[in-house]
């Protein structure tokens, strides 16, 4: 069985995030993908195109 997790986020508001911010936001996104890698859960990650 595959799940699909899918975030959406506005652009605009994104792009206003500030650097320091966005990195730890990042780093908590690899945390959680890295978990899923080590339990055999993970199976791809990729962007949409912008809207």
């Amino acid at each position: 069985m595959k799940y699909l997790l899918m975030l959406y986020a506005d652009e605009k508001v994104g792009a206003q995030i500030p650097p320091e911010q966005m990195v730890k936001a990042m780093e908590t996104m690899y945390a959680y993908r890295d978990a899923l890698t080590k339990a055999g859960a993970f199976v791809a990650t990729a962007a949409l195109a912008r809207t």
